[in-house]
């Protein structure tokens, strides 16, 4: 897994460095690799999988179980998404809510949801994501993303 993210890592830079399409391909052939071998690789846990990688509330402050990136490769289409579409915001594909993180359960988890909610309603989303984790489990890749470029 480690040799297909340095492969897929190198692929993106030279895709964002010089429009190379080609390069692009070796990125994206690595992470459709890895998605084999990380579902293959879940067949060996030892409890259900969705105990430990699913999008589910928890005693912790995350909405997924410890493996559920590791299941999504969320930090793999992450970084595609970033060379493809070069979003502007900095929580581009953001699952944190960093004032639960930081306060807990209580006052800011509605808080931050409602802002959440206002700045999509009000085109400000891209700032508004840094606010909340997603409600509902992300689909990756990203809705169109494997037909861009």
């Amino acid at each position: 897994m480690t040799a297909l993210r340095a492969i897929q890592t190198h692929g993106l830079y030279d895709y964002v460095d010089s429009d190379d399409r080609t390069r692009l391909a070796d990125a994206r052939a690595a992470l459709d690799e890895a998605a084999q071998i990380s579902a293959r690789r879940e067949q060996s846990y030892r409890v259900p999988a969705d105990r430990i990688a699913g999008w589910r509330e928890n005693p912790t402050v995350y909405r997924y179980g410890y493996l559920w990136t590791a299941r999504s490769l969320l930090y793999w289409w992450r970084d595609e998404g970033k060379a493809v579409d070069a979003p502007w915001s900095p929580a581009y594909l953001n699952t944190i809510d960093p004032l639960e993180v930081a306060f807990g359960e209580g006052f800011w988890v509605p808080l931050t949801e409602f802002a959440r909610q206002a700045g999509s309603v009000l085109g400000g989303q891209a700032v508004t994501d840094l606010l909340a984790a997603p409600a509902q489990e992300p689909v990756y890749p990203p809705p169109g993303l494997r037909q861009r470029p």
